[in-house]
């Protein structure tokens, strides 16, 4: 059969290529599978896209949000079957083999009842919920939130859920409305310093935040947040530095050495938890992932007011510039392989 896939030659310049694929030939625990919708990771695939992925091999089909249907099984498999909707952190391809015993990847069953669209978000959510997990949110704690992509939005709605009073925070006012679209209660711009400053302070009756989620990966977001983060708060760096930053550090050091603040920063990595689920650990990346379908399925987490464009594949190239140029148009994108 033939198998369509998306593939990056070289910086800033994708097609979409067809090449034959064989089900016939899997080995014992192999699972073939048909995709139905894939989901594009603007902050990782822009890196790829744009040349700025080193670990990122060109030619290369990008892409780990991927929601579809077996199509069939080896020999061992047990825990899959012809017919079941998976999802997997396979690439933009219409067919795909998942070595299911390979416990470095993932390959989990959604839930019934899950819109297999807002399915594409699980990895979405369970990333976003590495950033809680390291966190000491407590109910009723001042948090702030700063980029409101799919990322921080979600870790904005989750913080909420934790009982936390939540500030999120982005330049982009298209963002700012899809924020309390999906139920932020406080949402500030934060292109005027000064006045964002001034509306958390009033918000959290001058204590400031306890945790501030940094998710937009633009390290010159730190320095003019410390002064907002309370006595002994945290940082959490959710979203992975890509940005070259020139400044002075010594602010920052400052804010995590001196006793009147005494700042701690905390990496979130989605691997600085277990991947696969352990027993001497309470949280995994596979039950952050779990939790996140459970809670799409609920519409507790709200995935459709970011959802602004479902695209046939042949469409990459536009995908790609959108999410580039147009960030106030292009917030979260899908490939819609049914068609």
């Amino acid at each position: 059969m033939k198998n369509r896939k998306v593939v990056l030659k070289k910086p800033f310049e994708v097609e979409l290529i067809t090449e034959e694929f064989d089900v016939n030939n899997l080995k014992p625990m192999d699972v073939a599978i048909k995709t139905k919708y894939s989901l594009i990771s603007a902050g990782t695939e822009l890196a790829c896209y744009t040349g700025n992925a080193p670990w990122f091999s060109l030619p290369g089909t990008p892409g780990y949000c991927n929601m579809g249907e077996v199509i069939a099984v080896g020999k061992d498999v047990k825990d899959f079957k012809k017919g079941d909707l998976v999802y997997s952190s396979n690439g933009h391809m219409e067919y795909h083999v998942y070595d299911s015993s390979n416990l470095n990847d993932i390959l989990v069953k959604t839930p019934a009842g899950l819109k297999l669209d807002e399915g594409c978000f699980g990895r979405m959510g369970a990333i976003s919920f590495t950033g809680l997990r390291v966190s000491r949110i407590d109910l009723g704690d001042f948090v702030g939130v700063a980029g409101l992509g799919i990322i921080g939005n979600f870790a904005a709605q989750l913080a909420q859920m934790q009982g936390g009073t939540v500030i999120a925070m982005d330049i982009n006012e298209k963002r700012i409305e899809i924020a309390k679209q999906c139920g932020i209660k406080h949402v500030v711009n934060m292109q005027d310093k000064d006045a964002m400053k001034k509306k958390v302070m009033e918000i959290t009756g001058g204590a400031g935040v306890s945790t501030f989620i940094e998710a937009t990966g633009m390290s010159e977001v730190i320095p003019p947040i410390l002064p907002i983060v309370a006595q002994y708060g945290e940082i959490i760096l959710l979203g992975t530095p890509r940005a070259e930053f020139q400044g002075d550090l010594t602010a920052i050091f400052k804010s995590v050495h001196n006793g009147g603040t005494s700042h701690k920063f905390i990496g979130a990595h989605a691997r600085t938890i277990p991947f696969q689920p352990d027993p001497f650990m309470k949280h995994s990346h596979i039950k952050n992932l779990k939790n996140t379908f459970e809670l799409l399925k609920e519409n507790r987490l709200v995935v459709k007011p970011m959802l602004t464009h479902t695209m046939r594949p042949e469409d990459a190239k536009k995908a790609y510039e959108g999410l580039k140029n147009s960030k106030d148009e292009y917030i979260a994108v899908i490939y819609d392989w049914t068609k």
